[in-house]
């Protein structure tokens, strides 16, 4: 019985939800609240709002198309001036160079791997082969100066076995 009325419940709510979903409006589109306003895609607003000059002139033509008394479709009216628009053209002067100054970067930290081969200690117990990464440089920032000329090369360290020291 109880196992009934969960059934019950369930079936009655997705019921009463898929009423509340059938009785909207399936026309999207907007008659105007009152005459003379319009309902026009939030797509051409965007346009319209974008450029203040548009803006202006779509402003002018509805409010001289409001002010004649005539009826009118504010959507042609934003048509008509949207394709007749032709905005201003303003000389420019080219923009001058830009002040050349050095940018920061922040160059990583150089780390390299080594590995130990297994070897045995005084004691006798043996160490296992390995790596082990250590940082030889610490990042750093630069801005500007000549890394590249300033560059040293790494060489392995070589060992003279002959004895001899060199000056």
């Amino acid at each position: 019985m109880a196992r009934f009325k969960t059934y019950f419940i369930v079936l009655l709510t997705a019921v009463l939800l898929g009423g509340c979903a059938a009785s909207g409006k399936t026309d999207f589109s907007c008659a105007g609240p009152a005459p003379g306003v319009g309902c026009i895609p939030s797509t051409e607003v965007y346009e319209i709002t974008n450029d203040p000059e548009l803006q202006k002139a779509v402003t002018t033509a509805l409010e001289a198309a409001a002010a004649s008394g005539e009826e009118y479709d504010p959507n042609q009216v934003v048509a008509y001036v949207r394709a007749t628009y032709q905005p201003e053209v303003e000389v420019t002067k080219p923009m001058a160079e830009p002040v050349k100054q050095p940018m920061p970067v922040l160059h990583p930290a150089h780390v390299i791997r080594i590995w130990f081969a297994a070897w045995e200690d005084q004691k006798g117990d043996l160490h296992m082969p390995g790596y082990v990464f250590t940082e030889i440089t610490p990042r750093r920032w630069s801005f500007g100066e000549p890394e590249v000329s300033n560059s040293q090369i790494l060489a392995p360290i070589q060992v003279d076995r002959s004895g001899e020291s060199r000056p």
